[in-house]
């Protein structure tokens, strides 16, 4: 990248100079008069300067040579700065190659900084925390989202409530290393579209003390729970949800795993363990409240006190489970292996046939799907490496289609059915009206 990025430059100031010297050769000998001694005329240089210019004007140049003579003073090179900033940021430039330009260009103006990270303004120096088994950053909610409150402030009325949407969860980094970092992003409902950083950890294993990683975010929130003052409105913070997958969810409750006896986030029954994991079968069985998790009344499912339980949030409501690995990823990928693998009971398998009609009607698609989904449709057999947003896309969209008419009736409907169901739960316009229908298309068995 930085021998294409020397190559260009190159080329272009290459072209730029034989323009330049094209176009001085085209200015009369007047303008360039100078002693025997190789010196400059400067006796007679204002003359030769206006006539330099005259005949320039005449020419058809609209510049002036005292304007040509000083190229830091000009304003396009004051400007050069911003304007490689904003070209590096508008078109994603990598630092490495923004600081091989800069090398290059800081042969012809020097006042350009050698680094693009002191070009791009963004060379800061973080003081680490070493917390719970490894380093941590806090950044702050009301230091990251300052400039959102102040752009909402005229939007909103005094002693407005915003909900705050937390995520928590694991990022490994590399395969051939346990380094992982456990980010806390954060999310005003209704008003960002997109996450931002709260507190970072790095560590080789997920935090040792939740009370250390959580503790100064908990104290923030607790603060901000009284109001903070934005120009002339008080405003305040409250946790609407805190979105995790079931391994996180578990240690940021400090509650038995999914995989435990009692491990269910919404009902207290008790697992059963079949076929090498643990169900729980039972449909009507007692559900888990605010208060009773307040009260730890349940001690097999509790292995400590939470630290989000000092903020007076519903610890079951405001915890809930996302589809994307329960229903996509789970679900939809286990329907997939039941037909086409060969772990799955003969009345539920696809032949070979079946299964490479359903591939070439999904890649039919490929030309038909908009721009609004991450991912064009493939074939089944890449079926194990498609991504969560392809299998939703299956479970919505192009499932129904595709299998219409080479899944048997019984297996088919029984399809339908998942996917009307999350269809209903998916859309905010109908989740509250068709709650109850939903469930029970998800708890009726496959049509007769």
């Amino acid at each position: 990248m930085r021998r294409k990025a020397r190559n260009r430059v190159d080329l272009m100031l290459q072209s730029m100079q034989n323009e330049m010297s094209d176009n001085l050769d085209s200015v009369p000998r007047v303008c360039q008069s100078q002693r025997d001694d190789g010196g400059t005329d400067r006796e007679n240089y204002s003359v030769e300067n206006s006539q330099c210019d005259q005949t320039m004007h005449e020419d058809g140049f609209s510049e002036s040579a005292s304007d040509e003579s000083s190229d830091d003073d000009s304003p396009s090179a004051l400007d050069l700065p911003s304007a490689l900033s904003d070209w590096a940021t508008r078109f994603g430039v990598s630092l490495v190659a923004l600081t091989a330009l800069l090398s290059i260009l800081r042969v012809y103006h020097p006042f350009l900084p050698k680094d693009g990270r002191t070009l791009l303004k963004t060379k800061v120096t973080y003081v680490l925390e070493k917390v719970a088994g490894g380093s941590f950053y806090y950044f702050g909610v009301l230091n990251t989202l300052s400039r959102t409150f102040e752009g909402l402030s005229s939007k909103v009325k005094d002693r407005h409530l915003f909900k705050l949407q937390l995520n928590i969860d694991g990022l490994p980094l590399f395969k051939s290393s346990s380094v992982q970092f456990w980010p806390i992003l954060g999310m005003l409902q209704g008003f960002m579209k997109r996450p931002v950083l709260i507190a970072l950890f790095c560590g080789e294993s997920k935090p040792t003390s939740l009370p250390d990683y959580l503790g100064v975010l908990v104290n923030e929130l607790k603060a901000l729970k009284d109001g903070f003052l934005i120009g002339q409105k008080t405003l305040f913070v409250q946790i609407s949800s805190v979105v995790c997958d079931a391994p996180a969810r578990a240690f940021v409750k400090m509650v038995k795993s999914h995989t435990g006896y009692s491990g269910c986030d919404k009902c207290t029954q008790s697992g059963v363990y079949s076929n090498h994991r643990m169900t729980f079968p039972e449909k009507n069985a007692p559900r888990r409240t605010d208060e009773n998790f307040k009260d730890l009344s349940d001690e097999d499912h509790h292995r400590g006190v939470s630290p989000f339980t000092e903020l007076n949030i519903g610890m079951v409501s405001c915890f809930p489970h996302d589809y994307m690995h329960l229903v996509c990823l789970g679900v939809v990928r286990k329907l997939l292996d039941l037909w086409m693998g060969s772990a799955g009971p003969l009345r539920c398998r696809m032949s070979a046939s079946q299964s490479c009609i359903i591939s070439d009607r999904l890649t039919g698609l490929r030309a038909f799907v908009p721009s609004e989904f991450a991912r064009k449709p493939r074939g089944l057999i890449e079926r194990h490496r498609w991504k969560a947003t392809e299998l939703r896309q299956f479970l919505l969209y192009t499932g129904p289609v595709v299998l219409k008419g080479i899944l048997p009736d019984e297996l088919y409907n029984n399809f339908l059915l998942l996917s009307v169901a999350i269809h209903v739960l998916a859309r905010p316009s109908l989740c509250f009206v068709l709650n109850d229908f939903a469930r029970t298309l998800l708890f009726c068995g496959p049509f007769q």
